[in-house]
């Protein structure tokens, strides 16, 4: 389950990343938001059981529904035009809960992949909000750049939890 997670974000953001940097179109990468949603919201939806997840599922289902709400968002702004300053909003919102995930990752249940995928999407949903919601252009770059690393980085985690190198 946290495989499927980890790598439906991570298209997401790296696909964001692209768009960012002007080599996407905004319906692209809004079809790859709309889908990547889909995904987490069915990862939530199936409920996943406590053998497949390396946390409880509440915290796995608590995660997977910001993401899902933030690549819907990204969906709704390539899609159908709606303001990116909705999307830097959320995300701030999205990085408070990110810290409560790290807290949970290193007091109740240990996972190592939990607290790097925490850190990593704490730093992307900060800089999206400082360039969407405030918006400070000259983040611009910085912010692609950011969303270019946390996507492969996600991809890379689903690889060692798929490998049974991180659990």
């Amino acid at each position: 389950m946290e495989v499927v997670a980890a790598l439906a974000l991570g298209v997401v953001v790296f696909m964001q990343a692209w768009q960012l940097f002007g080599l996407s179109e905004s319906k692209t990468t809004g079809i790859v938001g709309a889908v990547g949603a889909i995904t987490l919201v069915a990862l939530v939806a199936f409920k996943p059981l406590p053998l497949l997840t390396g946390v409880s599922a509440a915290a796995f289902s608590g995660s997977a529904l910001i993401w899902a709400v933030y690549a819907a968002l990204v969906a709704a702004v390539g899609l159908w035009g709606f303001d990116p300053r909705g999307l830097g909003l959320y995300s701030a919102y999205a990085a408070v809960v990110t810290i409560g995930q790290i807290v949970y990752c290193i007091a109740a249940q240990f996972t190592l992949v939990g607290i790097i995928c925490g850190i990593v999407q704490l730093v992307a949903f900060a800089l999206l909000f400082c360039y969407l919601a405030i918006p400070f252009n000259a983040l611009r770059k910085a912010t692609a750049w950011v969303l270019v690393v946390v996507g492969p980085i996600h991809g890379i985690l689903a690889a060692m939890m798929l490998m049974g190198v991180l659990a």
